[in-house]
């Protein structure tokens, strides 16, 4: 990755989680990384798009992980790798804001940003499929697609509930379950 746009990467992440991603600017993060605004606006063209790349640069990395612990796993689905899933994506609440920043975006009213995001969507969910290919489980590809979408509405889910309320959400319980249902 080119220098400033990690440096510019690095800076927005400090200044959305300090400000929050209304009362954020470019002009702020521009300021943050030590560069020009034109500089910014040569990588990032708004903050839509500059909140886009954050959040799949990190469901990227999420997903690495992911798919590295099913193959040291051996395919096997456990407790541990719910949980490592889900506490890699909550200790850092200020993405799961972006995430619902962004919906709230895409679902309103913009066009070309709702495309996109749809895009990534299914992006997600056919590397949450194929990680689930890997799983010794012999499903069929309806099966595959269909676990993949529930697996996803429930990241989706548990993370808005642990936004809005994180003491109620257990976890542990809800990774023992999350197990029964995917065996």
């Amino acid at each position: 990755m080119q220098e400033n746009k990690k440096k510019i990467l690095e800076s927005s992440i400090k200044v959305f989680s300090e400000k929050g991603i209304y009362q954020a600017t470019l002009a702020d993060v521009a300021a943050a990384a030590g560069i020009s605004k034109g500089t910014l606006f040569y990588y990032y063209r708004s903050k839509n798009d500059l909140l886009y790349d954050i959040l799949d640069i990190s469901i990227r990395e999420i997903t690495e992980l992911v798919a590295r612990v099913l193959q040291e796993g051996e395919g096997e689905i456990s407790k541990e790798l719910f949980v490592l899933i889900f506490r890699s994506l909550l200790k850092y609440d200020f993405l799961m804001k972006i995430n619902y920043y962004l919906v709230q975006e895409a679902l309103l009213d913009n066009k070309t940003f709702a495309e996109k995001f749809r895009d990534k969507y299914e992006n997600w969910r056919q590397d949450i499929r194929s990680a689930l290919g890997k799983i010794r489980v012999n499903l069929s590809p309806a099966a595959k697609d269909a676990r993949a979408a529930i697996l996803l509405a429930a990241i989706d889910g548990l993370c808005l509930q642990y936004l809005l309320e994180p003491e109620a959400l257990d976890l542990d319980a809800v990774c023992t379950e999350l197990v029964k249902m995917f065996q």
